[in-house]
């Protein structure tokens, strides 16, 4: 595939060396959660930042954690956990994490606290954005704040911005 940068990225034999942070930035900014079902388009930019914010100990890693999905983009659940499917995506979706991971220097593990900040955040997003849907599988109760939806390029921006911080 062709990124936003002009790198050439194989997603069934992904290298490390052609992850960017722009293209995943601006990938996961233009790219919706829910498969596009929120009420307005949210993003995955801004639900990764906003998980950052809620792991400081894990903050880049927080950030980073749906990265390979600018590469392989992400399946609803239910398509994820079939079994066809999830024989043929699930390795192509591990080898995408496991290249973002080592670009930047990273274990391939996610935190427990930021899982734990991921389903907390999709409690948040379910009442927020899905007004009002509930998940079988979120793991704690919503925030105790309401999400302002950011657009696009604000989402890709503030993306940037976190982990230029996180990477001084």
């Amino acid at each position: 595939m062709q990124t936003f940068t002009g790198r050439l990225f194989y997603p069934c034999d992904p290298d490390p060396i052609e992850v960017d942070i722009v293209d995943i930035a601006h990938s996961l900014a233009t790219t919706s959660r829910y498969a596009g079902h929120g009420r307005i388009p949210y993003s995955v930019a801004q639900h990764s930042v906003l998980v950052s914010a809620e792991c400081p100990e894990h903050a880049l890693l927080g950030l980073l954690h749906d990265a390979a999905e600018a590469y392989c983009q992400d399946l609803i659940a239910p398509l994820k956990r079939w079994p066809p499917i999830a024989e043929a995506y699930q390795p192509i979706e591990q080898a995408c994490h496991r290249a973002v991971m080592a670009h930047f220097g990273l274990p391939c593990e996610i935190p427990e606290d930021v899982r734990l900040a991921d389903n907390r955040l999709r409690a948040t997003e379910l009442r927020d954005v899905m007004g009002g849907a509930t998940a079988r599988d979120c793991i704690g109760d919503p925030f105790g704040y309401t999400i302002a939806i950011w657009p696009w390029d604000m989402a890709e921006r503030a993306f940037l911005t976190r982990f230029e911080i996180l990477t001084r």
